[in-house]
């Protein structure tokens, strides 16, 4: 086991890269059209071509959370130290971000209507806890599920420690998992629970199972993370390896398409993200990877933004369902949100740790 090992910088290096991409791949996602796209359009077979390939994204985010914070599950008084972290790296953005959302609706509500009605009214207290994500619902932004499952799997790290640190016990706790991993993939959160919310957005079974996966890639599996240097083969052979897989990955994306299975979906995330993470650079980290935390929590804010843009520049029907139009929403949201990050990261380090935690200096960790 190799659990105490430090990082090495190969791996961190790679993690990192891929970190940004995932984080570029969740604001492709929240930059689909909000109403139904017409399934002859070009737009509606990009976005079913690129869906296993975005999928990836939190599995990967889970999958890091657990390798990163395996690390230090032998180190004395851990499981205190890593919950006071947590709270300031994951609490205090998330109920910093609600707070902002519900203060910018709370002024553009009152500056539409000249007055507080609506923003005041008589559900307002349920409403502000249901953003704050005090229940069921999907917090607001709904990205912020992704952080209030993540800190419950926290709360829950010494038992899932405890499980992948035995073989017999890792073997009993992964066969569970594998089971119900293939259990949702089969008959999905809708059919197997009467509320779906719970299991998939307010405790992630599913996230679970690749959180679960980071203890063990770090408990048992880090040297094959290491040995995995395509810098040790030649030029072309590393070119050749790169086709092979990106063609691997053509095949499952049209795949996809073609069989429109959630099970088939299931099954490609752990193939795609061994493609990915092979694919990846790994000799240094690339521009912006340490913004890949801010990234993930500005952009439904520049997303709201450019929305109100487009529709005022271009027309809704103009530039929603139009396959070019919709890419360059795409890098606009993508550009923006890197250069706020940047920005807001660089010049107001104060708000910024009120709305990133501590995650400017840890890279995201």
């Amino acid at each position: 086991m190799s659990k105490n090992q430090h990082i090495d910088e190969f791996i961190s290096n790679r993690i990192a890269n891929m970190g940004l991409f995932a984080s570029l791949l969740v604001v492709l996602i929240h930059c689909d059209a909000v109403e139904p796209i017409q399934v002859d359009s070009w737009l509606y077979v990009f976005r079913k071509l690129i869906r296993p390939l975005m999928a990836t994204a939190v599995p990967f985010f889970f999958i890091a959370s657990g390798f990163f914070l395996c690390g230090h599950c032998q180190e004395k008084g851990w499981y205190v130290h890593e919950l006071q972290k947590r709270c300031k790296t994951l609490l205090l953005p998330y109920f910093s971000s609600s707070i902002l959302r519900i203060l910018l609706m709370s002024i553009m509500a009152w500056c539409t209507s000249s007055n507080l009605e609506g923003v005041l009214g008589k559900d307002s207290i349920q409403m502000f806890m249901v953003d704050l994500g005090f229940s069921l619902e999907l917090p607001h932004p709904t990205t912020l599920w992704y952080i209030r499952c993540l800190f419950f799997f926290v709360i829950l790290s010494p038992l899932i420690y405890w499980l992948s640190a035995n073989i017999k016990r890792l073997c009993v706790s992964g066969v569970i998992m594998l089971v119900l991993y293939i259990w949702v993939g089969v008959d999905g959160y809708q059919n197997i629970f009467k509320d779906e919310r719970v299991w998939k957005y307010f405790f992630s079974l599913t996230g679970l199972c690749w959180f679960f996966l980071g203890f063990v890639f770090r408990m048992f599996f880090y040297d094959i993370l290491k040995l995995n240097k395509l810098q040790t083969f030649s030029h072309s052979f590393q070119i050749v390896i790169r086709i092979i897989l990106l063609g691997i990955t053509f095949l499952i994306l049209t795949g996809s398409f073609l069989l429109e299975s959630n099970m088939f979906l299931f099954a490609v995330i752990p193939i795609l993200l061994c493609c990915t993470w092979i694919c990846i650079p790994s000799d240094r980290k690339l521009p912006f990877t340490t913004l890949q935390f801010p990234i993930y929590i500005l952009h439904p804010f520049v997303i709201y933004a450019l929305h109100f843009i487009f529709n005022k520049l271009l027309g809704y029907a103009s530039w929603n369902k139009n396959l070019p139009f919709h890419l360059l929403f795409f890098f606009c949201a993508a550009l923006i949100t890197i250069t706020v990050s940047f920005i807001m990261t660089r010049l107001f380090s104060r708000f910024s740790v009120l709305l990133f935690g501590n995650r400017i200096i840890n890279s995201g960790k």
